[in-house]
């Protein structure tokens, strides 16, 4: 069993707005390292969150990365966009590259 952490690149969009529990990312992948995400197929990512209260920062929710139609999906430990680490505003409606880190299952 090796170490390293599979990294993924997506590009797309965020669909619906911030704080919509129906907001969904919309992309392709361009970049895997991981086995259950090829290269060039749609994508989505959703964000699930708990529905009971919670008091810890990582048990608000998670992201949740679909690979082409299915329902069973790759949990996140990481998504962010690549213009995170720029100074300039970001509009996440408009198609970006996001880094996929998965969480260690």
């Amino acid at each position: 069993m090796s170490d390293h952490t599979p990294e993924i690149t997506l590009r797309g969009a965020w669909r619906g707005q911030p704080g919509d529990p129906d907001r969904v990312f919309h992309g392709t992948v361009v970049h895997s390292d991981h086995p259950d995400s090829p290269v060039g197929g749609p994508c989505r990512v959703t964000y699930e969150a708990s529905l009971q209260r919670v008091t810890a920062p990582g048990d608000h929710g998670r992201y949740v990365l679909h690979i082409g139609d299915t329902e069973r999906g790759i949990v996140l430990a990481r998504f962010t966009s690549a213009a995170a680490s720029s100074a300039h505003a970001h509009d996440e409606a408009l198609d970006d590259d996001w880094y996929a880190l998965p969480a260690h299952t």
